[in-house]
């Protein structure tokens, strides 16, 4: 072939169109469509369950003489509502955000689990040894009951669900374009905003962000399990074990939620 048909067949290719706007529409929209979706699910999964219950009259006065199934499905209302909205999150990010879900090690969970469940012990030791009054703890028989079990399983999809978009969608992206530093800052402000940090005062907001900001960090040094395993340690023992946000299910409720002052109160809310 001679030089000058070599030289036609060499053909630019054609300027690519610019990389930040792209960058920035692809995560706005992958943002917004997951916020929509979780919403929706919840808001309608929630709405036919109380149609279902006003047609079957199922009411708090009225629930203790139906029959068992509805009494169950009553009482765990909410629980089957995160179940579906978790699901539906980890299916988002799979399918429209195209992420790949690398299977864990079972140590290195186990070993995340451990470290998040002792965290959470540590920081309840360290309020009661400063509670002076403890008014609020009366240490009797642990509450034991069979819905400890999904509620641990629960625990774990919800930290996959939330992690696996804040980090596996967010905190990759924006580390690849923009650097380590805006990678954090963004996943934080995620994370702020799926957990509610901005409901309570500046106590749980702050709490919210530096959780956000530690599961950032060991995403980036140790993978995406580390902060998944991290935070179903913490959320289990936090809620279900020590009862930290009031919760019903709880072992031990170390502070209810009616006999906390406000400060510790935001606290609390921040940490499930």
């Amino acid at each position: 072939m001679s030089r000058s048909k070599r030289i036609q067949q060499h053909v630019p290719p054609k300027p690519r169109r610019h990389i930040l706007r792209n960058d920035i529409f692809t995560l706005a929209a992958a943002v917004a469509g997951y916020f929509l979706l979780t919403v929706a699910v919840r808001l309608g999964l929630g709405a036919l369950l109380r149609a279902l219950f006003a047609a079957w009259n199922l009411r708090p006065d009225t629930v203790a003489r139906a029959p068992g199934w509805a009494r169950a499905l009553y009482g765990w209302q909410g629980s089957i509502v995160t179940l579906v909205v978790d699901v539906a999150a980890v299916l988002y990010v799979m399918r429209a955000c195209r992420v790949k879900l690398c299977r864990p090690g079972g140590r290195d969970l186990g070993r995340w689990w451990a470290v998040g469940t002792g965290a959470a012990l540590v920081s309840a030791a360290v309020f009661l040894a400063t509670d002076s009054l403890r008014l609020v703890w009366l240490l009797g028989r642990p509450r034991l009951t069979p819905g400890l079990l999904p509620l641990w399983a629960l625990t774990l999809l919800t930290a996959l669900a939330e992690e696996l978009f804040t980090k596996g969608v967010v905190y990759d992206r924006v580390k690849r374009r923009w650097g380590r530093i805006w990678a954090v800052m963004a996943s934080t402000i995620l994370f702020f905003l799926i957990n509610g940090g901005y409901s309570g005062t500046w106590i749980s907001a702050v709490n919210v962000a530096l959780m956000g900001a530690l599961c950032a960090l060991c995403h980036e040094r140790f993978g995406l399990w580390a902060p998944v395993g991290f935070r179903w340690g913490w959320g289990f023992a936090t809620v279900f074990l020590l009862g930290q946000g009031g919760g019903d299910r709880a072992v031990y409720r170390l502070y209810p939620r009616r006999c906390l002052p406000a400060a510790t109160r935001d606290w609390c809310t921040g940490c499930g």
